[in-house]
């Protein structure tokens, strides 16, 4: 292999290691959105379950006297 293609093929390999690197970035990004997106679907969830609750409460109290 001559110094023209040693060229060639090292910055082919610099150029994948950056991409390689990018995707890396994107994936954790991508995951660390999943874990956002969860935390915010449990923490509507615990909401909705206090909202359930203090009706039913409320609706016992009033069954009740």
């Amino acid at each position: 292999m001559n110094k023209k293609e040693e060229k060639i093929l090292d910055g082919m390999l610099e150029s994948l290691a950056r991409e390689s690197v990018a995707m890396n970035k994107l994936a954790s990004d991508l995951m660390r959105f999943d874990v956002e997106s969860q935390k915010r679907w449990d923490d509507l969830e615990i909401e909705q379950l206090k909202v359930a609750d203090d009706f039913v409460e409320q609706a016992f109290k009033d069954l009740t006297g």
